[in-house]
């Protein structure tokens, strides 16, 4: 840390502010601030006392781009919570109604080398000081005209294949600010900060038009649905009956988005924007990454198993389109129709062959693509946008975190000049970067913070904090508490997610304990030594393996298998499937060990069930399911016949009020904890499992925004969250963007 202090920096209480190296340190640890925020942090540390007005700061901050205002109030907000500025505690920055903000702290300038220069910066609020706060430093800054659409977020449950989509804002229709001259006009609308949270896949789709927004969400109910915003309405709007189980890839839009069809797992259906009951499109036993509808109202699907595939937006079979190499190890997905409605590009992934991945050309009819050269090189899904003018249409594309839009020739299917640097820190998922765009708008955002794995006991108290911050999708705690599972995506967006073991008395740094182009998720742990996880794209099934690296497959059904709980003994597992009888997400029980075992249906009802916890004696089951309406928190007494391979429960009983989620036992099994909504970590004594008796739930203490899976130690002490290190990145959205294709090459 001491390279730290070699750059003059500014100290105000526990914070030291490094200008020059862009770096915030807090109790001498680095804090993640996203590039805006940082810079808004500068102008106000460096000008403690003064009341900065809002045009002031956007000029400052945003100093050749036109936003609104909504986007202080956000990166405050980021800022306050960077610092650790809560209600009774410190305080750095004040807001002064209708007019600005002021930095409240104290701050000691320190020169190079540690020295403290004489003069400490006192908050003063003498208008004289408020007035010189317009000479106050203009961080030099770039960009077209874009929009910055806030999205603060909790971290709701999920239930599935992983985290679930949740975007919960306001639309408004914003004050026009007057663009700069260098810049492309923009009609302003802004997104307000409120509850809400996005999945793993980060995805969001807009209309054709540019009028509407997609998303799966969950609601303060806990159920996931899709819902609906309107630019100029105030809410978004639930889209009744699209309740879904799986995590969503984009939602395909109608070319006169009305419409929009969806993957509910296992089946595509359509839903109105005006509502009424959706409609079964196609079966489709692969998952929809990505599709494209076309005029005639063919609707074409990305494959994660195969090559793309049509179906007819009026209902009918499933017919294949493109035709992998190589079957086992190529995946044809994100689709998009060029202007014809004939032919089309899309994402040509090989996990074998990394290095003939790209953006393909493809007709419809044609078994083999019209031109078998490659049109781009990336990794992630690519979009065509028709021309708004009389300029030839574009594809655009991520790369190498960045993302660009390149004109493209339909008739010779050739891309023309080079690509256009469009944005930069472009976020992604897999083989999905986060993005959408339409002929007028275009939508994106940078990558999710990192998680931090930290202890905390029964009192929210902070014990320890592990290893570094990393996208964690998932995590595991073993018995005896002294090790965990995470899973963690690989880079440069490859479908490939590995697990890593955190060793808490042994090592401080996790180390890789799977390996191989495969998704590699859902760790459950057997006994210290041995855990099993589930496993997709390429290698799907549940496998058991041991911590020294020993492997085996258990099982395969061909569906997505979600293993969620273990007998130490191995002979019992539990696990989350999509049923083949329409009820939704079942709990199935494999009973037995090797060739032996019998897979058998649990929990096979009406809605969704899932999460199961097999209680310590194995005589109870914990599990979240949304038959009542919002995810809750139920228990069931268990019981297996090994002498006729049966097993039964008894009557459910729901235990939590309010929504409820991720349950957890102590290890005594005298104990019941779960995840309310809001991040409230719940506990109910339950007695035996022979006799049940729950008592009442009771709110031990509230971690927000925690990736909602987690750990508690075996005697129900201590709890391990894995915390996000900063707050969500915040939309963007460049409306005309093609103007930047066109002014940028006339600059070349």
């Amino acid at each position: 840390m001491e390279r730290h202090r070699s750059a003059s920096h500014l100290q105000f209480g526990a914070v030291t502010l490094i200008p020059e190296e862009r770096l915030l340190l807090r109790d001498g640890q680095p804090v993640a601030l996203t590039p805006k925020a940082f810079d808004l942090l500068v102008v106000l540390a460096t000008n403690p006392g003064r009341l900065l007005t809002k045009e002031h700061l956007l000029d400052a901050v945003w100093p050749d781009t036109s936003v609104e205002e909504s986007n202080l109030s956000y990166y405050v907000f980021a800022i306050r919570k960077a610092l650790g500025e809560h209600a009774d505690g410190d305080r750095y920055v004040e807001t002064v109604p209708k007019q600005g903000y002021r930095f409240v702290a104290p701050v000691v300038q320190v020169e190079a080398g540690g020295r403290q220069l004489p003069e400490v910066f006192a908050p003063t609020t003498d208008t004289a000081s408020e007035r010189r706060a317009a000479t106050s430093v203009r961080p030099e800054r770039r960009a077209p005209t874009l929009l910055t659409l806030q999205a603060a977020r909790v971290w709701w449950p999920w239930l599935g294949l992983g985290a679930v989509l949740t975007l919960g804002a306001v639309w408004f229709f914003g004050r026009d600010r007057p663009p700069r001259a260098s810049a492309p006009s923009t009609l302003v609308q802004y997104l307000e900060p409120v509850t809400g949270r996005l999945a793993e896949t980060g995805m969001f789709s807009v209309s054709p038009d540019g009028r509407h927004l997609v998303f799966a969400a969950e609601g303060a109910d806990g159920v996931l649905r899709l819902w609906a915003r309107t630019m100029s309405a105030l809410e978004p709007v639930p889209l009744p009956g699209t309740e879904v189980f799986k995590i969503i890839p984009p939602v395909t839009w109608s070319p006169d988005s009305r419409f929009v069809a969806f993957d509910t797992g296992g089946v595509v259906k359509k839903v109105s924007l005006d509502g009424g009951t959706p409609q079964t499109v196609c079966d489709y036993a692969s998952t929809a990454v990505g599709g494209s509808w076309n005029r005639d109202g063919d609707i074409l699907l990305g494959n994660a198993l195969g090559g793309l595939v049509r179906c007819s937006a009026s209902g009918g079979p499933v017919t294949p389109i493109t035709v992998p190499e190589d079957p086992e190890h190529e995946r044809h997905i994100f689709p998009s129709f060029l202007s014809d409605g004939r032919r089309f590009i899309y994402l040509r992934i090989s996990r074998r062959k990394p290095e003939v991945s790209g953006i393909y050309a493809g007709e419809l009819g044609r078994a083999s693509p019209p031109r078998e050269d490659r049109l781009i090189a990336t990794g992630f899904g690519a979009t065509y946008v028709p021309a708004a003018d009389s300029e030839p249409g574009a594809i655009v594309f991520a790369r190498d975190g960045a993302l660009f839009g390149q004109r493209f020739d339909e008739r010779r299917l050739a891309t023309i000049g080079d690509p256009i640097r469009l944005a930069d820190n472009i976020g992604s998922y897999l083989d999905g970067a986060y993005f959408s765009v339409s002929a007028k708008t275009l939508i994106y955002r940078a990558p999710e913070p990192g998680y931090q794995l930290m202890w905390f006991d029964r009192q929210a108290r902070e014990l320890e904090r592990l290893g570094k911050p990393a996208r964690f999708s998932g995590l595991a705690l073993s018995p005896d508490g002294t090790r965990a599972l995470v899973s963690i995506p690989a880079p440069q967006g490859t479908a490939n997610q590995d697990l890593w073991l955190f060793d808490f008395p042994r090592a401080p740094l996790p180390r890789r304990v799977s390996f191989g182009p495969a998704l590699e998720s859902w760790p459950v742990w057997q006994t210290n030594d041995r855990f099993v996880f589930g496993s997709g794209a390429g290698a799907s099934g549940v496998y058991w393996q041991a911590v020294d690296g020993e492997r085996q497959l258990l099982f395969r059904t061909g569906r997505a298998e979600i293993p969620t709980s273990m007998s130490p003994d191995g002979r019992l597992l539990l696990y989350s499937t999509i049923s083949e009888k329409g009820t939704g997400a079942d709990v199935w029980v494999r009973v037995g060990e090797g060739a032996s075992a019998v897979a058998r249906p649990l929990l096979e009802r009406e809605h969704d069930q899932g999460q199961a916890q097999l209680s310590p004696d194995q005589g109870a089951i914990a599990y979240v399911s949304n038959e009542s309406g919002p995810n809750e928190v139920f228990v069931t007494r268990f019981h297996v016949d090994p002498a006729a391979g049966t097993v039964s429960t008894s009557e459910s009983i729901r235990i939590s009020e309010g929504g409820g989620f991720s349950p957890r036992w102590r290890g005594d099994g005298r104990e019941l904890f779960y995840l309310a909504p809001d991040g409230s970590v719940m506990a109910i004594e339950v007695g035996t499992t022979r006799e049940f008796r729950p008592g009442t739930a009771k709110r031990l203490f509230t971690v927000p925004r925690v990736l909602p899976a987690w750990g508690v130690a075996a005697n129900g002490t201590r709890f391990l969250f894995a915390v996000p290190v900063s707050p969500p990145p915040p939309f963007h959205v460049i409306h005309d963007w093609q103007a930047l294709l066109s002014s940028r090459t006339e600059a070349r």
